[in-house]
């Protein structure tokens, strides 16, 4: 089990096994963020992330003291030849930036573990993480109708972003807009 301190008062991010009944007061905290979407409580979160036999997740809990403050969950797949991590998932409550970014900086360095050459997100427009998630480097790409936010790592080979479409697959196998 990982885990990693911030620099930011004793918030610090594990990965976990199930979900835990800190998620329902999480999601009633986080709700008036999204006009529209999915129930993201404690339930939710077993059903949709914990108990599908076909498809493992990793889900990370970020915690400041007993209080969940945010988590975050990351897939793994292989599209042709690149090694593809994906944020399927994420919520935090204020201060929302502070604690995506340290999600985030947790997830990069599984995705380095997992040597992956590119993270894909699926963010609706209106998000409240977008300019987060532009702020490290993602880049929007529009593919029917969908904003598909996408960054390279740096230990995949160069590119040219407009290739994206032509030669590289970006499928939407599991996609949880956010």
């Amino acid at each position: 089990k990982r885990i990693r301190m911030s620099n930011d008062d004793n918030l610090k991010v594990c990965q976990i096994s199930e979900s835990e009944a800190s998620f329902d007061s999480l999601w009633l905290e986080c709700q008036s963020q999204f006009s529209v979407g999915i129930w993201k409580d404690a339930e939710y979160l077993q059903w949709r992330y914990f108990d599908i036999p076909h498809k493992k997740y990793t889900v990370m809990k970020a915690s400041k003291g007993r209080k969940t403050v945010g988590f975050m969950v990351l897939g793994f797949k292989r599209e042709g030849d690149l090694r593809v991590g994906n944020i399927a998932d994420v919520l935090a409550c204020d201060p929302v930036e502070i604690n995506v970014r340290v999600l985030m900086e947790t997830a990069f360095s599984h995705f380095d573990d997992w040597g992956v050459d590119l993270i894909k997100v699926h963010l609706l427009p209106i998000s409240p993480y977008g300019r987060i998630f532009l702020s490290f480097g993602f880049f929007r790409y529009f593919r029917k109708g969908i904003t598909v936010d996408v960054l390279k790592m740096e230990k995949a080979s160069d590119y040219d972003p407009s290739v994206i479409g032509r030669e590289w697959q970006m499928t939407g196998g599991d996609i949880d807009l956010m």
